[in-house]
């Protein structure tokens, strides 16, 4: 199966199984628990038993983790949806990004012109596709809706996505980049920038040669 699609006009890079596989891993321990503190809960009520402090915790806890519980279904949600109708996490078109990775935003865009870098960035043992933007205030206004807007405002003047959560690498997503849209990259001056791989290329340093007697 194919991790990307691309044509001269699209380049869609889908969200990754393993990573989808590796969340619900992890977290299948922690929605065990809330179930756990769910029934625990549903026996009091049901035996009748004592009200004192430690059960109003008990509660309090089943009662917190319900509505965390609730959050991490409708990300799965959106998650599963995203993996089996294979809908991309990226698409890169003449325009500029369409972004479809925080849950909060929904799919946003990223026009060419907002743009300054796209960066392989390296956080602690963690790599990103990152979009460094050259003025985040002018982006942030164009989000209507206040809910999304504090959510784009927390995001800050660089959009990180974890590389993990990815079908392909940041070093094999760049190339395309610049295969697909050179002409776009040289209009708004955007640079590429990875421990492999940059563009526009550095110029090579000329080294003159002794010449032989």
């Amino acid at each position: 199966m194919n991790n990307a699609t691309s044509s001269t006009q699209t380049i869609r890079v889908y969200a990754s199984r393993n990573a989808f596989k590796k969340r619900i891993g992890c977290l299948t321990p922690t929605i065990l628990l809330i179930l756990g503190l769910d029934c625990l809960v549903a026996w009091i009520f049901w035996h009748d038993a004592s009200m004192n402090i430690g059960t109003f915790v008990i509660i309090a806890l089943a009662i917190m983790g319900t509505f965390f519980l609730s959050v991490i279904i409708s990300a799965f949600i959106r998650d599963w949806r995203q993996v089996q109708m294979r809908q991309s996490a990226i698409e890169i078109g003449a325009e500029g990004l369409h972004i479809d990775y925080w849950a909060h935003l929904g799919k946003i865009f990223v026009p060419w012109p907002e743009i300054e870098e796209i960066v392989h960035h390296h956080k602690n043992s963690s790599a990103f596709f990152s979009i460094k933007l050259k003025n985040a205030l002018h982006w942030w206004s164009t989000f209507e809706d206040v809910r999304k807007l504090r959510h784009a405002v927390r995001l800050g003047s660089q959009l990180n996505i974890p590389e993990e959560y990815l079908s392909m690498t940041v070093e094999q997503i760049l190339p395309l980049i610049v295969q697909h849209f050179p002409k776009q990259l040289k209009r708004h001056r955007i640079q590429l920038v990875s421990p492999t791989f940059n563009y526009p290329p550095a110029p090579r340093k000329h080294v003159k040669g002794t010449e032989k007697q």
